[in-house]
């Protein structure tokens, strides 16, 4: 080998070795290195509470009323009522002593009788308020009246709030001769829990209300008064504008409507 051969393979030499110590200190190297893969990426941990579920409501409650509209007790108020008998009954009646107390009944109290006329209009006029819940009224035809046997000399309509909260919507009178006696009946009995679900439209001959329809039941007082079912419509700010007896076979017995008012 000739003097430039051998410096050739000499340089050689030394190129590999720098070469191979380059690539062991990790010197810079021309090839790209491939990428490393990302690590896979973990979403976050949701701490929050899971969504709460919107309650379904309650089915609602129909809405209470307050019973005292449905009865006007005011000086001046007054109602025109025509009365209906039907052919060939009797008409009913229960009234319950207030005094003397302790009484249950008479047979000058209750019972049924028939009356000298099948129809009779007749008005009921306030003539004095006693209180809030009590008045004094005045009837044009007494003999009319289809709750009470006998006259008056002394007629009230009465508010009675009862210790259940039931409200009794009473005619209150002292039998003519007899003034030791206080007389009443019930003109309607508004339970406590009454509601809206209780109204509905009534057309009348003194015009169309929506009024508070009751249900009474009266049972038979032993050895008077056969048992009856007493309807009963009052409308808001107004009164009593219908009432009808039924008898223990569903018959009707008499009714009584409106026929025209003027109250404040």
């Amino acid at each position: 080998m000739n003097g430039k051969q051998t410096s050739l393979a000499i340089a050689t030499i030394l190129l590999a070795v720098i070469a191979i110590l380059l690539a062991a200190c990790g010197g810079t190297s021309t090839t790209p290195m491939p990428a490393l893969p990302s690590p896979t990426s973990v979403p976050p941990t949701n701490t929050s509470l899971p969504p709460t579920k919107t309650p379904i409501p309650a089915t609602p409650t129909a809405t209470s009323i307050d019973a005292h509209k449905y009865i006007n007790l005011k000086v001046g108020n007054q109602w025109q009522y025509h009365l209906e008998i039907s052919q060939g009954f009797r008409v009913i009646f229960d009234p319950f002593f207030i005094k003397p107390e302790g009484i249950i009944g008479t047979s000058a109290t209750h019972g049924s009788g028939s009356l000298k006329y099948t129809a009779r209009d007749f008005s009921i006029t306030v003539i004095e308020m006693l209180s809030e819940t009590e008045a004094k009224v005045e009837i044009s035809d007494e003999s009319a009246i289809p709750w009470i046997p006998q006259n008056a000399q002394d007629a009230r309509f009465v508010i009675v709030e009862k210790d259940n909260g039931d409200l009794s919507f009473e005619i209150q009178i002292v039998p003519k001769g007899i003034d030791d006696w206080l007389l009443g009946q019930f003109l309607a009995l508004i339970p406590a829990d009454t509601n809206a679900t209780s109204l509905m439209a009534l057309q009348t001959p003194a015009g169309e209300f929506s009024t508070l329809h009751l249900v009474m039941a009266h049972p038979e007082v032993m050895n008077y008064s056969p048992a009856y079912t007493q309807e009963t419509w009052l409308a808001e700010g107004v009164g009593l504008v219908k009432s009808i007896t039924l008898s223990s076979n569903n018959d009707l017995i008499y009714t009584l409507e409106l026929t025209s008012y003027d109250v404040k």
